[in-house]
C-alpha cells in the first residue's frame, strides 16, 4: 500500500535566498506497506521546477499498488518530467499598460517629447520684449573714518529692454521649426509605443499558450507513463506482448520530450515577456536567432 500526506513544519527561523524568503518547509512524506514492513521517505517539491504539492501528490497516487522497485525506477524519470529545465518567474505583474511605462524606450521617447514641447514656449517667448533690472550698493568716501557712514553709502540702478521687434520673421521661423520637431517628436513616441504594445501584448500571448502547452504536455506525459507502468505489470502477468510493452515504453519517451520541448518553450516565452520590459533590443536580437 501505498500513501501520500503532506506536512508542514515551521522553520526556526525565516530561510531567505535571492528569489525569496520562506519561514516554512511543506514537505510530502510517502509510505509503502507490503509484507508487514513500511517504509517512507520524503520530498520538497520545488515551484521553481514547475512542481507543486498537489501535482506531486497526483503523480505518486497514480502508481499502481502491486508496483515493482524496477518498475518504479522506470517511472521516476517520467514523474520528473522536464524539471531540469529552471523556469524564470513571472515576468510582468500588473496590466500591459504598466508594463509599458517600465520600457527604457518609451521612457526616452516621451522624455524627447516634453523637451520639444518645451521649446515651443521657449520659441514663442521671442515675441515678448524682456526687462532686465540691475541694481548696485557701495561705499565711496575720501576718509577712512565716514567709510561705514551714510553720506558714504552709494546706491545705482538700471533697467534694459530687449525686443525683436523687428525680428518676428526669424522668430515666426523659430517657432515653425520647435513645432515641426514637436510633431517629429509625437511621431517618434506614438511609433515607439506601437512597436513596444506589440512586443508585450506577443509575449503575453505567447506566455499564455506556452503556459497551456506547458500544462497539457505534462499531464500527457503522466498518462503516458502511468499507461506504462500498467503495461509492464500486464506483461509481467502475460496479458500483453513485448511488442505491445515496446510501444508504450516508446510513446512513455515521446510524451517526455513533448514534455521538454514545452518546457524549453514555456522558459523561451518568459525570458522573453521580462526583455519586452526591460531590454527590447535584445528581444528582437532573440527572435531573428530563431
Amino acid at each position: 500500500m501505498i500513501t501520500v500526506s503532506p506536512d508542514t513544519f515551521p522553520l526556526a527561523q525565516v530561510f531567505t535566498i535571492s528569489r525569496g524568503s520562506k519561514a516554512e518547509a511543506r514537505v510530502l512524506t510517502v509510505r509503502v506497506t507490503r509484507g508487514g514492513v513500511t517504509g517512507w521517505g520524503e520530498c520538497v517539491p520545488y515551484p521553481r521546477y514547475g512542481d507543486t504539492l498537489e501535482r506531486v501528490v497526483a503523480q505518486i497516487s497514480a502508481l499502481p499498488e502491486g508496483i515493482t522497485r524496477e518498475a518504479v525506477q522506470t517511472a521516476l524519470p517520467a514523474l520528473a518530467g522536464a524539471a531540469d529545465i529552471p523556469l524564470a518567474g513571472e515576468p510582468a505583474a500588473g496590466l500591459p499598460g504598466d508594463v509599458l511605462r517600465l520600457r527604457p524606450d518609451l521612457v526616452v521617447a516621451e522624455a524627447k517629447l516634453r523637451a520639444a514641447h518645451a521649446r515651443i514656449g521657449a520659441s514663442l517667448a521671442e515675441y515678448w520684449p524682456k526687462i532686465s533690472l540691475m541694481g548696485l550698493v557701495g561705499q565711496q568716501t575720501n576718509a577712512l573714518a565716514s567709510f561705514a557712514s551714510g553720506s558714504a553709502t552709494v546706491l545705482q540702478g538700471a533697467a534694459g529692454l530687449r525686443w525683436r521687434l523687428f525680428d518676428f520673421g526669424r522668430v515666426d521661423a523659430e517657432v515653425a521649426i520647435a513645432r515641426g520637431r514637436q510633431r517629429e517628436a509625437l511621431a517618434a513616441w506614438r511609433g515607439a509605443v506601437l512597436a513596444a504594445g506589440a512586443q508585450v501584448e506577443g509575449g503575453f500571448v505567447e506566455l499564455a499558450a506556452r503556459r497551456q502547452a506547458y500544462a497539457a504536455a505534462g499531464q500527457q506525459a503522466g498518462d503516458l507513463a502511468r499507461a506504462y507502468v500498467r503495461a509492464k505489470v500486464a506483461f509481467q502477468a502475460g496479458e500483453i506482448s513485448r511488442d505491445d510493452l515496446r510501444m508504450a515504453e516508446l510513446a512513455m519517451q515521446d510524451g517526455e520530450d513533448a514534455a521538454v520541448t514545452a518546457r524549453l518553450a514555456l522558459a523561451r516565452a518568459k525570458t522573453i515577456s521580462f526583455l519586452t520590459r526591460r531590454a527590447p533590443r535584445a528581444v528582437w536580437r532573440m527572435l531573428s536567432l530563431n
